[in-house]
């Protein structure tokens, strides 16, 4: 019989069962219901596990993006002044609009 890595069959003589690499068994003639409620399980599982990480980082997200947005407004307000600034001066305006990109 070839060796299969990801699922390696052994069928027990006494009865039909599969015996996969990781040592679980399972009956072939099993009920779909059966799998289907360990899906559904397995399903509510990720979900509850998601919504566990939302609760618990949603803050530092929202605080993470308010601040964000605070130095992405600060940084405009930086660039206009300085760009005022540079024309004020007397510098080209090719170059003070070169300097500061927006």
């Amino acid at each position: 019989m070839p060796f299969n890595s990801s699922v390696s069959e052994v069928h027990r003589v006494r009865g039909r069962f599969t015996r996969y690499a990781d040592g679980t068994e399972k009956n072939p003639q099993e009920p779909k219901s059966r799998t289907m409620e360990a899906e559904l399980k397995q399903v509510n599982d990720i979900y509850q596990q998601i919504s566990g990480y939302l609760v618990t980082y949603s803050f530092q997200i929202i605080g993470a993006l308010f601040i964000l947005a605070i130095g992405i407004y600060a940084a405009k307000k930086v660039s206009t002044l300085v760009e005022n600034l540079m024309i004020k001066k007397g510098i080209d305006v090719t170059l003070s609009g070169f300097e500061i990109k927006r």
